[in-house]
């Protein structure tokens, strides 16, 4: 898309926008987001449950 970025960080998160791979599961229901952040916020909005943003991990995924 031509965007540029100051980071590699923000590149592979900028990626996610394009590809549309979602790697963060929510434990409580079958909904899958692009960004940990998000995830975060919607098990303390659905879900009334207060996430610890230190212990995020992905979804398992297999690369090939």
């Amino acid at each position: 898309c031509g965007k540029a970025l100051c980071t590699k960080q923000g590149l592979k998160g900028h990626m996610l926008t394009h590809s549309g791979e979602k790697h963060y599961d929510c434990p409580h229901c079958n909904i899958s987001f692009r960004f940990p952040s998000s995830r975060i916020r919607h098990i303390g909005n659905v879900h009334c449950i207060q996430a610890d943003p230190m212990h995020v991990q992905p979804a398992a995924v297999d690369f090939i």
